[in-house]
């Protein structure tokens, strides 16, 4: 059984479970992907207490890491780190009646291709008609981005005057220290000194980017604009909030991308940027992105660089049936469909620029990536923008006239349910 830095690889369940453990075997989830071993998701019953719960897993060697709000499935992790272990524990677990569904924690890895970066310019930007655009509005910094990524340089010079701290957080408290530093939960959001956001692959308070994915998304979103210096975002102004939970190695986990999502919605974003997938289908994702949806949150979501049909090859986050959902294709300067990207003329929904596109990474540089993680910024910072000059729009009507706004184009016809790659102009307009 072959393990990568500490990962264990697509474990195929069928080798793992006994004839007599079939039964059982619907209720056990993603053991056909790339999973984290030791570590399980499991959903007990409602009427099964939580404390009764922990008592059960404890028996297996199991201790309760979090419970996800969304779903009030428990995120578990097991004094044996082997794989073999990890599925026994899972089927053991799944032939309860008290337990409704176990899932391994899948892997989720970046949806990104780098690229050199003598490639890089800022091409996608007159493509999607962002200067007309900008004599509309060039954004509006009460307007919360999420990136949920591998962290964003938040002292990027490109990127600091757009960044949120938390004001529930900053400031001083009632005995006059710093509520940043003063190792108190103020907002009583259950995350401690959490005023520029959250690192859930490291369970700390500093989401600072190590690996330049996500500051290349957020540099994409909103770079500062007119500035004099670097390059220029779909928002020259907007709020850029660092949900961290990818490590350096470009790789987290379902549950910790689940924790991001949910600080997300209660910390009151607006939207959330995922140039991220790959972990298969998980319900208490699923459930977190619907509370999103349920509070107006839009889930900007990459397609894939999989350069297949998602309609018949699921890609998750991107294909959640989910209202708030938005998923994106990439193109190149001609604007056909990028080598790589993922399609569906059912499951995804639009495209937008993802080739060769220069934007901020750490330590105040700048480079080229490539992928439809490139992709998604675009349309993440286009929905910001629009919620600048559409104030009183809903989130539906939101996505209605982003999907038709787009420049149709006949090599995405069959490609993406909207046939068209993103119009920013047009987005803004009446």
């Amino acid at each position: 059984m072959r393990k990568t830095g500490g990962y264990v690889c697509a474990v195929l369940m069928a080798g793992l479970l006994s004839a007599g453990q079939a039964q059982a075997a619907d209720k056990i989830q993603n053991f056909n992907t790339e999973f984290q071993a030791g570590e399980l998701i499991v959903k007990f019953a409602p009427h099964f207490e939580t404390s009764a719960a922990a008592k059960v897993l404890a028996e297996h060697g199991g201790k309760v890491i979090r419970q996800f709000r969304a779903s009030g499935a428990l995120h578990v992790s097991f004094a044996d780190k082997s794989a073999r272990s990890t599925m026994n524990i899972a089927e053991a677990l799944a032939a309860s009646s008290d337990v409704e569904y176990v899932e391994a924690n899948s892997i989720i890895r970046l949806e990104n291709t780098p690229n050199d970066p003598s490639l890089g310019s800022l091409w996608g930007m007159p493509k999607i008609s962002a200067e007309r655009a900008w004599e509309i509005s060039t954004g509006d910094r009460s307007i919360l981005v999420g990136v949920i990524d591998t962290g964003v340089d938040y002292n990027h010079p490109d990127l600091n005057a757009n960044y949120w701290f938390n004001p529930g957080e900053t400031g001083v408290d009632a005995n006059g220290n710093e509520k940043k530093t003063n190792r108190i939960d103020d907002d009583g959001n259950g995350y401690v000194d959490d005023f520029r956001g959250w690192d859930f692959a490291n369970n700390d308070n500093d989401p600072m980017d190590d690996h330049n994915h996500g500051t290349h998304c957020a540099g994409t979103i909103g770079g500062i604009g007119d500035n004099g210096i670097g390059v220029v975002g779909v928002n020259w102004n907007v709020g850029i909030v660092g949900l961290k939970f990818i490590s350096a190695a470009g790789s987290g986990t379902n549950a910790a991308a689940i924790a991001a999502i949910e600080y997300a919605t209660k910390i009151g974003v607006n939207l959330t940027s995922n140039s991220w997938g790959g972990g298969g289908t998980s319900e208490p994702m699923r459930l977190a992105i619907q509370e999103a949806s349920d509070a107006g949150i839009l889930f900007i979501a990459a397609a894939g660089n999989a350069t297949s049909n998602n309609d018949t090859r699921p890609s998750f986050p991107s294909n959640f049936e989910v209202a708030n959902v938005v998923a994106v294709a990439a193109t190149q300067q001609n604007d056909t469909l990028a080598s790589f990207s993922s399609y569906g003329l059912r499951t995804v929904d639009l495209a937008a620029p993802g080739v060769g596109i220069y934007s901020t990474t750490r330590s105040n540089s700048y480079a080229s990536m490539s992928g439809t993680s490139m992709a998604t910024p675009h349309v993440a910072g286009a929905v910001a923008l629009m919620m600048s000059v559409h104030k009183e729009m809903t989130m539906s009507q939101l996505i209605a006239k982003l999907y038709a706004s787009v420049d149709r184009v006949s090599s995405l016809a069959t490609k993406v349910a909207t046939g068209g790659r993103l119009n920013l102009e047009k987005a803004l307009q009446p």
